[in-house]
Formats: structure tokens, sequence, C-alpha cells
């Protein structure tokens, strides 16, 4: 009741709280009152500690009075969210109007209520990093991973009937299409639903009440994450699904998320899920991340999804944020480990500092790769330079480089501080060429700096070259190994090089060519040189110069290794390095010249005519490549009901210049045949497109070369005489 006292006129409010259905030596979960005026301000709480609790009115207005678990604990510091937790953990809201003068107020909360106060917590914890194109990895080592909670029953609960029938019906057709459809990449679900911490509770008289017997019906954790949802389980969750309407539906839907999840991934677009952000947790220099989050209720194991951004330069970029529906974490018991894989080519990621690719102590210059591909699947790559096959200088002796070719280096990080060498020049010399050629292509590399509140990444540009010393051109300098925190790798292609050698000779921007110009191919030396702040080069030590350090190549005898142990087929007698690599820049040719049968070629319309379906339909094609480095496809399609013959191959079509063309024939009974459906025969005759492409193989160590493909496409009508 409401009461005033005599000296001070103070408004007091005694609260009773009982527990009807509790046991003899059960325990509760920690239970405070709260008191909160109509504007949602916490006015006064009191934790329950006996039968009574009393809390003060400063006035008469009318007050919100929740009993629920205590929130604010020893410290009573209220957390900004204190209302929505309190409606979200299920506390109970008994109004207070001091007008109407009540009696003592009693609340009784059954167990099915305060059971739902036992806090559940769950350890989040994972990594983030970036992948390339190669699927290769590097360390997202700054930046922020925002945690939601994904509430899918606040769509189910404010759609309309008839459209939660069509999801229905929607998930019915995914369901019974055979085969059942794969999951999307990547997906992290289904996990099992945990069992949450309760303290041991003593038999009662009766049965459970619903609540708690959920909880306990939770099946306990297991080792994969994998699903295991069979096809006779799906079979039975859609014969079950048919003959559900209205909140039965919604409530079947919700129910069964997880086997449903890859249905939904493909049903609904992310604007149909409710998210809320339970957290924003910093990336630790390791790229991992931590995060313990407690919810309430057995029914409230979390379903979480995962976004990432970074402040660079002063700017928040969101750099991960995947459909929510095909990654969500459902159900989430804190096993496994998150893994975050980040696609952006802005994002920032950590160029972490190699392993001594040498034993011992010595200074080491290491070139590594071209683009992405380890100098290790370069064929002939430390064999002798007068020697050479058509092989030498592949990659892995089917594939040859083209376009621009990125040189990835590593120096050992003392070089600069223990010997005199500062610089590095690369240089190139295709066979035939009587001198080398310096490459002078610009590189800039990027390090990284951190400010805080906020963390911000900021990105300091340094030129390595070209340079001029002393006369000599087209140094480059060797970077310090930890200016600021360290380089960075932010868009792999164009931030982790050393050197940019264009191996078309034609000095054109990259993945622009002009065919007006010529493009070189062939086989080339690639010169490694390095020097002193004067200009002056420094030789290797590997053949026992008295240079201060020694060139790394794989040990091409012991997989995943490196060796300083080199010949003269590798090391030039000034102590420089040199290896081998065969370019081809040269297009590829697709052309289909024609389309005959026994009664001629096709006219000008595109009109061919055949006698009998046995009449072979031969289209004449050339698809080709100077040096047979490339693969090529060739279809032929049938008005609206698509293809119904194809070719293809990897060596040149025909085989060797110059024509006459090679053929691709079918009968005109098998281009006419009965497809199926309502792709029924036409042995009168139909139209036909026919599409050759030709692909160059030729890489330049992050991708493939497409600007040297070709294309061609011819049509016709074909007609029975």
């Amino acid at each position: 009741m409401v009461e005033e006292s005599s000296k001070n006129k103070q408004r007091t409010l005694r609260v009773q709280i009982r527990f009807p259905d509790k046991t003899e030596g059960e325990k509760t979960p920690p239970i405070r009152v709260y008191l909160f005026d109509r504007q949602g301000n916490l006015i006064d709480s009191q934790p329950f500690t006996k039968e009574t609790v009393s809390l003060r009115l400063p006035s008469d207005q009318n007050y919100r009075l929740y009993v629920g678990p205590d929130l604010l604990g020893e410290e009573k510091i209220s957390p900004p969210d204190l209302l929505q937790q309190l409606v979200k953990a299920k506390a109970v809201l008994q109004d207070v109007i001091p007008a109407l003068r009540p009696s003592l107020l009693e609340i009784a909360i059954s167990r099915a209520i305060y059971l739902c106060w036992w806090r559940y917590c769950v350890i989040v914890r994972g990594n983030v990093r970036k992948r390339f194109a190669s699927g290769s990895y590097a360390t997202i080592c700054q930046g922020t991973v925002k945690i939601y909670e994904v509430d899918f029953l606040c769509y189910l609960q404010r759609l309309p009937l008839p459209e939660l029938e069509r999801l229905r019906d929607d998930l019915l057709d995914l369901l019974r299409r055979p085969p059942f459809p794969p999951l999307p990449e990547p997906i992290p679900f289904p996990f099992p639903e945990p069992n949450p911490p309760f303290p041991p509770i003593p038999p009662g008289p009766g049965p459970d009440p619903a609540p708690f017997r959920q909880a306990m019906l939770l099946s306990r954790p297991q080792e994969s994450s994998s699903p295991s949802v069979t096809s006779a389980a799906l079979s039975d969750v859609s014969a079950r699904l048919s003959v559900l309407k209205g909140e039965s539906l919604q409530r079947f839907i919700i129910e069964n998320k997880v086997t449903l999840a890859p249905y939904l991934c493909i049903a609904l677009p992310d604007f149909f899920y409710c998210l809320r952000l339970l957290a924003e947790v910093p990336i630790q220099s390791d790229g991992s991340f931590y995060k313990e989050l407690c919810f309430w209720c057995p029914s409230d194991i979390p379903d979480l999804y995962f976004r990432v951004t970074q402040n660079i330069g002063g700017t928040e970029r969101l750099i991960y944020s995947p459909p929510i529906g095909c990654n969500t974490y459902w159900n989430y018991n804190g096993t496994p480990s998150i893994q975050i894989t980040v696609t952006d080519p802005q994002s920032v990621a950590c160029l972490e500092d190699p392993d001594r690719p040498i034993p011992g102590d010595e200074l080491y210059v290491w070139p590594t790769a071209i683009g992405n591909i380890d100098l290790r699947n370069i064929t002939d790559l430390e064999n002798n330079p007068l020697i050479s096959t058509s092989t030498t200088g592949l990659v892995n002796g089917t594939t040859p480089w083209g376009g621009t070719l990125a040189l990835q280096m590593n120096f050992d990080p003392r070089l600069k501080t223990l010997s005199n060498v500062r610089y590095y020049r690369w240089s190139y010399k295709f066979e035939g060429d009587a001198n080398f050629t310096q490459i002078d292509a610009t590189v800039t590399h990027r390090y990284m700096t951190i400010t805080y509140s906020p963390l911000t990444i900021h990105l300091n540009p340094v030129v390595l070259g070209p340079k001029t010393v002393n006369g000599v051109t087209n140094l480059y300098e060797v970077p310090d190994p930890s200016p600021g925190d360290g380089w960075v790798n932010i868009n792999d292609p164009y931030d982790r090089p050393f050197a940019y050698f264009d191996s078309t000779g034609n000095k054109l921007p990259p993945f622009t060519y002009n065919d007006v110009l010529p493009r070189r191919s062939g086989l080339v030396t690639l010169l490694l040189e390095m020097f002193d702040a004067s200009g002056n080069l420094v030789s290797c030590s590997n053949l026992g110069g008295s240079g201060p350090f020694k060139f790394v190549l794989p040990d091409l005898s012991t997989p995943n290794t490196y060796t300083s142990v080199l010949t003269s087929n590798n090391i030039t007698p000034q102590g420089q390095l040199m290896f081998r690599v065969r370019v081809d820049n040269a297009d590829t040719v697709a052309q289909l010249q024609n389309v005959r049968t026994p009664l001629g070629t096709a006219d000008s319309c595109g009109f061919l005519r055949f006698n009998t379906l046995s009449d072979l339909v031969s289209v004449e094609y050339v698809a080709r490549h100077p040096n047979n480095f490339l693969t090529w496809g060739l279809g032929i399609s049938r008005g609206l009901c698509g293809g119904v013959a194809s070719a293809g191959g990897s060596t040149s079509s025909p085989a060797s210049p110059p024509p006459p063309p090679a053929t691709f024939s079918n009968t005109a009974s098998h281009l006419l045949r009965n497809l199926g459906g309502s792709c029924t025969a036409c042995n009168d005759g139909a139209a036909f497109a026919v599409n050759l492409s030709t692909h160059a193989t030729a890489t330049d160590g992050y991708g493939r070369q497409s600007q040297y493909d070709r294309h061609a496409t011819i049509a016709f009508a074909l007609i029975k005489s």
C-alpha cells in the first residue's frame, strides 16, 4: 500500500512478492523490483531479499513497476537498455496509480516465469581474415565486428495470413525439388541447441511447467556444426508444412527454423529479417575477436549475424555484410569459432612478417612469387639458362605468363641495419635481345598508423621508386621493415608488389591493351640486382662472393622450403640473380566461317536447306592460338530451347594453320530432335545460333588474361527442301 511518513510526508510503496509453486529448498534467481515513471526513467529499485520490498514515490504521478531479474547487481549501475532488457526477460509489469490508494500490492510469480530470469550466456569468439582471388588469406588486424541478434519471428508476426501462406507454398516448392538445394557457400548453420545452464532443481509434484520442459528437451551441444538433415526428415517437414495455416503455420516455421534455414535463405531477402545490435567488438592484432553475450529464457537461444566495419581515414566502411538468411548462426551455443572471410578489395589487411626462409643467421633477399603464384611453380626455374624446352618458364609446365606481372619479394628485416644494401632493380631480356631492359613502373607501398577514439586507420603512401642515384637509373628503395605499425596489404594486386613487369613490351596501361601496337611473347630472363646508398652494385654471397646477403629461391627438391644454395644457373659472376619465365601475349582466334549441308551453304539471309533428316549439318570454324595456349568451346542452340550440340578442346582446332577450317558436324535429325517438354521435334526445320569462344590460358599470377579471348556468333535457319 502507499504510505506517508508523518515527519516528512514521503510516500512509500510496499510490494509483497510470493512464489506459489516454488518447491522447498529451490533457489530463485537474483530478483529486483524496479519503479519507472511514464517517461521510462528509473525512479527507484530494490533487490528482493525478503517478502516485502519498499520503494519511494516522489510524487502522485502514475508509475510502472517491474519485477524481474536483477540487472543492476551490487554496483547498482543501470544499463542504458534496462527497460528493454526487462521486457525481453518477460519481467512482470504492474501499473502503480497512487490516487487509488491501493492496499498492499501483492505480486505472485510462478515458476514458469522466474525460470526465465536465470541468465544464459555464450562466449562468441572468432577470427577475421581477407581472402584474395587465389584463395590465399591475410589477417584483418584492425576494425570492428558488429554482432546482431536475428529476430525472424518479428517478420512472421506482422505478415498477413495470405502472404504467410504464400511463403509456405514457396518453401514447399523448394523442398519438393529433387535434389534438395545445396547449402549456399559459406553458410554457418545449423548449430545444435544447447542446454541453458540452469541450477539443479529438485523434482516436485506433477509435471514441470511447459517452458522448463521445453528447455530440458533441448539437445546437447555436438562437436560438428555440419547440417545432418536427412531426406526423410525433410519429407516429414514438407508433409506437415503443407497442411498448416495461420498461427500454427507461424509457430511451425519458427520451431523448424534450423531445418528450413537453407530454404528460407533462398526464399527471403534481407529486409524480411529484424536485427538487433548486441555488441560492437574491436578486432585484435591477430585478427581475433571475443565477447560474452547473455540472454534470457530457454527459448531465447541466440541466432547471431555478423558485420565488419573499418574506419579508414575518418570514413567508416562496411567491409563485410553478407546475406542475412544464408549467414546467420542459428541457435549459437558458443561453438565453433566464428570464421569471417572478407572479400572487399579495399579492406585493410595486415601483411604479416613471413617465417625465415633459410636456416642460420645470414641476411637474405627473397623473390617469392609472381602475383600469388609461388616461384616454385615455374618449370626449369633453376635449370641451365643455355638450355630450354617448350615448357621452360611456364607455370607447372602448361600455362604461360601474360599481361603485367607483379613481382613479389621479401627482405631480411635486418638488411638495412646490418648491411650497406639500400636499393634493388629488376630488368628483363627477351630471348634474342642484345641487352637487358630496366623495369621502370612506379611502385608505391602503404603503411598503417592507428589513432583511437574512434579507432581509425590511416594509410601512409611511400613511393619506393624508380629513383636515380649518382646516374644509376631505375633503383627502388628497400623498405623499412616496420614503419608506423607495419606494412599493410590493402588490395593485393596493387599494394604488395615490388616491381611491375609489362611483359607485352608496349608500355600500355595494364588490362587495356590496344591491338594496333605489337605485344611481345617468348622466353624472358628476369634479372634482380642490389645496390648501396651511392648506387654501387652489391654482390650476393651465394657463390662465395664477398656480399653481405644471399639470394633465396625455392628448394625444388623439398616442397614448401627455400634455399640459398644456388648455382651459376641463377647467380651471375657479378652476384646478380636471374631466372626465366615464358610469356605469351598473343590473341586467340575465334572464327565461324560457314554452315553447309549436302545441298550447299547458308545464303546471305541465313537460310540453309537439307533434303533428309540423315543429312549432315557442318559448322566450319577456327579456334586457334599461335602457341596452343587456349581452351575453346562451340555451342549450337535451337530457337528458345537452348543447346542441342557442343564441342570444345584445349588445343587449336584445326590443329595447325593455315585453313581449311575445322568442321563440327551433326545430322539434321540430331539438331531437330525432341528435347522434351515443350521443345518437341522440328522435322521440317528450325532456327539456330552458333557461338564460339576461345579463352587464352595466360596468367599474370592473379588471374587468367581474358583480354586475349575472342568470340564469334552466327545464326542460320535449317529448312527442309
